[in-house]
């Protein structure tokens, strides 16, 4: 078996769609610590520079979708050009298998080479310290930046070459 990036299509877009996080395995427009699959493909339908992967196990001939990522160029707070992991996530029934540290590692490999950057941001619910993990674990250290509200809030992370 195989863990790879490819390019979500016409033939791919359902499946990517209905892969979720949330634990009753049910998705939804906006999960608890990501916005859901369908309104991320829906915002890179708009936003032309953003790009989105499904995260896909190969075995044989056979591709199962276990993931998804967008990333894409952003300006931050001081109009500077940054470079972001939007959304990565793996499917709920995949967690806890070794696919997210992989996975990461696939996305910031494909942004480095798609941008030639030498940092990749991102941004994280506080709470979701599985996520967390991960990202610590792939080079990424909190910039201390807080994003949001009362209601919802997210601290921005940076990984460098």
């Amino acid at each position: 078996m195989e863990l790879m990036l490819v390019d979500v299509n016409k033939d791919n877009w359902q499946y990517v769609a209905f892969l979720t996080t949330n634990e009753n395995k049910i998705p939804t427009l906006v999960e608890e610590n990501v916005n859901g699959n369908a309104y991320t493909m829906l915002e890179v339908l708009y936003r032309k520079e953003l790009s989105m992967k499904a995260i896909v196990i190969k075995d044989g001939d056979t591709y199962r979708a276990v993931g998804f990522a967008s990333y894409g160029p952003d300006e931050d707070n001081e109009g500077k050009r940054v470079y972001m992991l939007r959304r990565f996530m793996i499917d709920v029934r995949f967690q806890g298998q070794g696919y997210g540290k992989k996975a990461l590692a696939l996305v910031m490999e494909e942004m480095r080479k798609q941008y030639n950057c030498e940092e990749i941001y991102l941004s994280v619910v506080p709470s979701n310290e599985k996520a967390i993990h991960i990202y610590e674990k792939a080079g990424f250290v909190s910039t201390g930046i807080e994003i949001g509200d009362e209601t919802h809030k997210e601290v921005i992370y940076k990984a460098s070459r």
